[in-house]
């Protein structure tokens, strides 16, 4: 009788280990699954920092063609304001001779013998 009710506690104790054991391996495989995840997900994140780094580099790249573009611009601009001072320049001198050459022609011409 005594032996009976040890057989059926040490039965009742195998029935909660064997359920801790299913207990536990499920736990196992959540944190195999959880580990994935997170083994995942840092490989994502970082995939994400390269895509970020690239996309500074090219932003820095980009950033660099508007200022060289600036730069060509103000040239342009700078060749522009000095052609232009130049032809008024030019302008003036040809207006200059112009009435000279017309003030010439309006005094008499003296003949030589």
């Amino acid at each position: 009788s005594e032996l009976a009710n040890i057989r059926k506690t040490l039965e009742g104790v195998q029935g909660e280990l064997k359920e801790a054991e299913d207990i536990n391996a499920t736990h196992n495989a959540d944190i195999a699954e959880l580990n994935k995840a997170i083994a995942a997900a840092k490989n994502e994140g970082e995939v994400l920092d390269g895509e970020i780094a690239q996309a500074r580099k090219e932003e820095q790249k980009s950033q660099s063609m508007v200022n060289t573009a600036k730069i060509n611009l103000l040239e342009v601009a700078e060749n522009i304001k000095a052609r232009r001072r130049a032809n008024k320049r030019l302008s003036e001198q040809m207006a200059e001779k112009k009435t000279e050459v017309e003030h010439r022609a309006k005094k008499p011409q003296r003949r030589v013998r």
